[in-house]
């Protein structure tokens, strides 16, 4: 039994961090990159939307978290609390990858081993 798979792309062209399954929701999530310039909403039709950082719910989430992104990365809270404006799930691999590119990029001068 072979296993179909659907790779969403970004408006830039970039595969999403994100395989199409079966869950009905809208999903929320990042590109498959090193900088993230916008969050996409994968729509259960399969259509790919960019969040407006101008629409209410990222200004609601904005106000809620404290702030959005430090240079290209966003604050996993600001992503958590987006995902509950929009009534979205958050994919969880792009969580994981935006925790781990927060913690690297953000947090680096702060860790100690």
């Amino acid at each position: 039994m072979t296993t179909e798979y659907t790779t969403h792309m970004s408006n830039r062209d970039i595969p999403l961090v994100y395989i199409k399954n079966n869950n009905a929701r809208k999903v929320l999530t990042v590109e498959n990159y090193c900088k993230w310039y916008s969050l996409y909403l994968v729509l259960p039709d399969g259509e790919v939307t960019e969040v407006s950082a101008t629409s209410d719910a990222y200004e609601a989430a904005y106000n809620q978290a404290g702030g959005t992104t430090y240079d290209h990365v966003f604050y996993p809270t600001f992503v958590l609390k987006l995902a509950e404006q929009l009534d979205a799930y958050l994919d969880p691999q792009s969580f994981e990858v935006i925790v781990g590119r927060y913690r690297t990029e953000v947090l680096e001068d702060y860790i100690t081993e």
